[in-house]
């Protein structure tokens, strides 16, 4: 989902190679390199709030760095803002990632037949799934190590909320 944020740069806190603040895209996904590039920030190549063409074509080609005059900036003012390429306000919306995925209708396994996706898969098998679930459970105190949709819906709703977003939990998730 990375390719779908676009970086509007404020105090240049972003990562210089690695983001997507180009609207030709990241960085380093348009040179030609043996070396994988270092995580150097947007703002290290700012000087006295001015980009630092000399720093920025000992590094980059000269295409980019004119790709880079025409960046606005207010150099430092206000914070990175992300940008959410799928949705027209430009915020993230979990609508707008669903409708992404579900565009991919297979998904090729390396080592076996294309499989169909189906809702548990996307929702809770995928390693991407994985990680949210657990990234919003950690802290809730709620296990989500179960791979199977229903069951962490089930376990969610059954469990005696130990903390104040938890118990908000059985008003904003449908009861499986």
């Amino acid at each position: 989902m990375e390719q779908h944020i676009f970086w509007k740069i404020g105090e240049g806190n972003i990562m210089f190679w690695w983001d997507q603040w180009l609207s030709s895209g990241p960085i380093y996904l348009q040179l030609v390199q043996s070396s994988k590039p270092k995580n150097t920030k947007v703002k290290e190549f700012w000087e006295n709030n001015r980009w630092d063409f000399e720093d920025l074509e000992e590094v980059i080609p000269k295409h980019l760095v004119e790709e880079i005059r025409s960046v606005y900036t207010n150099f430092g003012e206000n914070k990175d803002k992300p940008i959410w390429k799928l949705h027209p306000s430009g915020k993230f919306t979990l609508v707008s990632a669903f409708q992404e995925l579900r565009q991919k209708e297979e998904i090729f396994n390396h080592y076996e037949a294309p499989i169909r996706e189906t809702y548990n898969h996307l929702f809770a098998a995928r390693e991407i799934a994985k990680c949210i679930w657990s990234w919003i459970s950690r802290p809730l105190g709620i296990d989500s190590s179960n791979n199977i949709i229903i069951h962490i819906d089930v376990y969610w709703w059954n469990t005696k909320a130990n903390n104040a977003v938890h118990g908000m939990l059985p008003r904003i998730i449908p009861r499986p």
